[in-house]
Formats: structure tokens, C-alpha cells, sequence
């Protein structure tokens, strides 16, 4: 009989302690949830500061590749205009040497008497020269040949004297020597004698 009364007890006592438990457990999990919700706010404030860091970062990045591309640009410009000046001008020493010849060549093809040469010599003097005219026109080499009473272009023209003249002062009075231009790029300025006035 007693035992039979103990039983009962022991199972309110056990039931007691579970109830206990259980509400422990409540206990800390709503605490756990509290502080769940304050982790997860850091953790949101955390990814936030490195979404902006990252947003800042790529802005930056792409503000370089921009300029970085800009720069590849110019610098194929660039690269480009140089090589069409080398391929333009890479024959600018020999077309100074060329011209000197063909200053002789026409220097004597004027002091030539006709009747009194050669007319194979003469013909093949004119030929020459009207060769050299046409490479130059392949080439691009333009002769300057300023007109009498022109204005003197320091830019052109190279005035080796200044005389008395009815022209205006500062015009040209006569020609000496033709100047030669390679793609509008000066080789050899006309050499002139230029106006003083009266």
C-alpha cells in the first residue's frame, strides 16, 4: 500500500520538473531569438557597409578602365598619325638631294643653245627633266614659285637682299631659286629679293 502511494508522487514531482524544463527552454529560446535579431541586424549593417565598399570599389575601377580605354585610343591615334608621317616623309632626304640635281639639271637646260647641241643631248636633257617633274607630282613634292609683286611669307619664301623698288616694300621683286614642299611640309624655302620701297 505505501508503495502504491509513493508512485504517485514520484510522477507529480517528475512532471513538475519537466514543466520546468520546458519552460526553461521557452526561456531561452526566446532570448536566443532576441539576440538572433540583434545578430542579424549586425550582420545586415556588416553586409551593408561592404555592399557600399564594393560599389565605391567598382565605380572607381570603372572610371579607370574608361580612362585606361580613352588612353588606348588616343594612343592608337597617335601611333596611327606617326605612321602616316613616316610613310610621307620617309623620303624627305632624298628629295632634297633630288632637287639639287634637278636645279643643275634645269640650270643647264636653260644655258643650252639649241642649234648649237647635240639634239639627242638636248632631247635627252628635256626628258630627264620632265621625268623628275612627273615623280615629283607622284610624290607629292610641290614646287613654290611666288609671282613678282607678291607678298614676301617668311613661312615660304628666304630673302636674300632687299632693294629699291616701285613695288611696295615688303613684296618680291624678283625670283632666284624655286622652294619645294613635301605634303605642304617646307624642304627648301624660294630664295627672293624683296621690295625695300622707294
Amino acid at each position: 500500500m505505501t508503495f502504491e502511494k509513493k508512485m504517485p508522487t514520484m510522477d507529480i514531482k517528475i512532471e513538475k520538473q519537466d514543466e520546468q524544463n520546458d519552460e526553461k527552454e521557452i526561456s531561452n529560446i526566446e532570448d536566443n531569438e532576441g539576440s538572433g535579431e540583434q545578430n542579424e541586424n549586425e550582420v545586415n549593417n556588416e553586409y551593408a557597409k561592404k555592399i557600399e565598399e564594393l560599389t565605391e570599389k567598382n565605380k572607381n575601377l570603372e572610371e579607370k578602365l574608361l580612362y585606361l580605354a580613352a588612353e588606348l585610343q588616343n594612343t592608337k591615334k597617335r601611333n596611327a598619325i606617326d605612321l602616316e608621317n613616316a610613310n610621307k616623309f620617309a623620303i624627305n632626304k632624298f628629295a632634297i638631294d633630288a632637287i639639287g640635281i634637278f636645279d643643275i639639271l634645269q640650270t643647264a637646260f636653260m644655258n643650252v643653245n639649241q642649234e648649237n647641241t647635240d639634239q639627242v643631248l638636248y632631247n635627252g636633257l628635256k626628258a630627264t627633266i620632265d621625268e623628275f617633274k612627273k615623280m615629283f607630282n607622284r610624290t607629292q613634292i610641290s614646287v613654290i614659285k611666288p609671282e613678282v609683286g607678291s607678298v614676301f611669307d617668311h613661312n615660304k619664301h628666304e630673302a636674300i637682299s632687299r632693294v629699291k623698288s616701285e613695288l611696295e616694300a615688303g613684296c618680291i621683286v624678283e625670283v632666284v631659286r624655286d622652294g619645294y614642299e613635301l605634303y605642304g611640309r617646307l624642304l627648301r624655302p624660294a630664295m627672293v629679293v624683296v621690295s625695300g620701297g622707294e
